[in-house]
């Protein structure tokens, strides 16, 4: 028990509340705290013992994810502040030329259709002054594995019959003649342009010729 005594001596010297010294005799070693102290130094131990070791295995917060899928995180594939519209690709230089007026109207300014976790989607459209002439494109842009997965399957696995693989735009483009679409895959982002001249929808040569237009945008 000596350093037991020595210890109790130390600290309540400390306090300048007892003074002792390590000749106390045992009646008295026996009667502190009635015969506890070395029970409430041993509980007071594994307490700051506890303490500690709660603020050193203290969980992290988890890692921001845009989705999940099977438990595994995805990550972003675009960060918001480099996101891009679809009047980005589309101007109005671009319009004028493809319409062939300078006087166009701008019906929709990097208008955002839908945002979710996975894909940021706008439109941009310019429409000449007598109406007739309209030229719209719309830029589906992954925010996730997710979607540029999806925009992957579209140009691979989900293509429509009647669908005309074209080459020469982007890494990979179709025309589906039931919308008078042409679909363009770029670095993983999905376009499609559409095209009505004199007031009826173009054919896959003229919104090919668009498409032209506005190849270094895209």
């Amino acid at each position: 028990m000596n350093w037991l005594t020595n210890a109790t001596v130390f600290v309540f010297t400390a306090s300048d509340t007892f003074s002792y010294n390590t000749g106390m005799n045992a009646s008295y070693r026996s009667g502190l705290f009635g015969g506890k102290l070395p029970l409430i130094l041993l509980l007071s131990g594994l307490l700051l013992s506890g303490v500690i070791l709660a603020f050193t295995t203290m969980e992290k917060p988890p890692r921001a994810a845009i989705t999940a899928k099977g438990g595994a995180v995805q990550q972003s594939v675009v960060s918001p502040e480099k996101q891009s519209t679809a009047c980005t690709a589309l101007n109005v230089v671009h319009a004028q030329s493809i319409l062939r007026t300078t006087e166009v109207q701008l019906l929709t300014e990097d208008a955002l259709r839908e945002q979710t976790n996975d894909m940021s989607t706008s439109s941009c459209t310019y429409q000449s002054d007598d109406e007739e002439h309209r030229i719209r494109l719309v830029r589906r842009q992954p925010l996730s594995e997710l979607g540029r997965d999806y925009n992957v399957s579209v140009f691979s696995e989900a293509l429509p019959a009647a669908a005309a693989v074209l080459e020469g735009y982007g890494s990979q483009a179709y025309w589906d003649p039931d919308q008078s679409a042409l679909h363009i895959l770029q670095d993983s982002v999905w376009y499609t342009l559409t095209l009505v001249v004199d007031d009826q929808p173009a054919d896959v040569q003229q919104t090919k010729e668009a498409a032209d237009i506005i190849r270094g945008g895209l």
